[in-house]
């Protein structure tokens, strides 16, 4: 953009607020245009996207409670490691 010089602090102030209000207005109706486009160019109903959404996210869920119960159990496995290994020393000691 081109340098202007601005007469009064007022009048740079009000520039720079329509600018932001400008980029706003933008943003806002380009999610807007973009939710009425979604919508109408969906492959399927809401009520099978959200069954699917659904699906997922207990999915994920299942495996994350999998994963940390494997991770809870070689957590588990090292402190008994390491509890025999200070028990070993102290006795030693």
């Amino acid at each position: 953009m081109q340098n202007r010089i601005y007469y009064s602090k007022d009048a740079e102030r009000r520039v720079a607020t329509e600018k932001f209000v400008l980029a706003l207005v933008a943003v806002v109706g380009g999610l807007g245009l973009g939710a009425v486009i979604a919508l109408l160019l969906a492959p399927q109903t809401g009520d099978r996207t959200r069954k699917q959404l659904e699906q997922g996210v207990e999915k994920t869920f299942e495996e994350g409670k999998h994963q940390g119960a494997k991770v809870l159990e070689q957590v588990r496995r090292g402190v008994d490691d390491v509890r025999d290994e200070v028990e070993k020393r102290v006795k030693s000691a």
